[in-house]
């Protein structure tokens, strides 16, 4: 088993672990629940992180979260705002879809 992400951010962490996941990649999270004593232990000894069970899938997994970190994984949203082909309408980048008429983004 081997540490291949750990983040302060559960969020990033929870990304992380279903990126891996989708790519077939077993995972575990340590610290889960530890954000609660952050101030009484060392922030590194509290945060969540990632860890992949079988040691062979760390290399991928590695250039997995590196994509990740850098905005370029596969899954990573969107930040471009785009408008609708249909009702003109401004949508921020992370949706896929207009919130007026429903029109699914054609870019």
């Amino acid at each position: 088993m081997k540490r291949v992400f750990s983040s302060k951010d559960r969020a990033a962490v929870e990304i992380v672990r279903r990126l891996l996941l989708d790519e077939g990649i077993e995972t575990t999270v340590f610290n889960e629940t530890t954000s609660a004593v952050l101030g009484d232990v060392p922030f590194f000894h509290a945060e969540p992180e990632v860890f992949v069970l079988r040691d062979e899938d760390a290399a991928q997994a590695r250039v997995i979260v590196e994509q990740f970190v850098s905005g370029q994984a596969k899954d990573a949203l969107p930040t471009e705002a785009w408008d609708c082909p249909t009702c003109g309408e401004t949508i921020d980048g992370q949706f896929t879809e207009c919130w007026n008429c429903h029109e699914a983004d054609s870019g």
